[in-house]
């Protein structure tokens, strides 16, 4: 996992990516993955783009797990 990639899991919340304290600039979603684990492997099963993340991250009513990859803009 790299310094702009995100394990999500749960259920029935949303998740809003802002810069580190102090910092400017804003924060935007590259790519949302859903999948889940094989052991410690991640398996990806669907592949979003960033604007589908635009406004938030959301994990919906059942149980999921997303790997969501940012990054900072001016």
């Amino acid at each position: 996992m790299g310094a702009h990639e995100f394990y999500l899991a749960g259920f029935g919340y949303s998740a809003v990516f802002l810069p580190k304290r102090g910092e400017r600039g804003k924060v935007g979603v590259v790519r949302i993955e859903e999948g889940g684990f094989d052991g410690e492997t991640w398996r990806r099963r669907r592949v979003l783009n960033g604007d589908e993340g635009a406004y938030g991250v959301y994990l919906r009513a059942d149980p999921e797990v997303l790997r969501v990859e940012i990054y900072r803009y001016v």
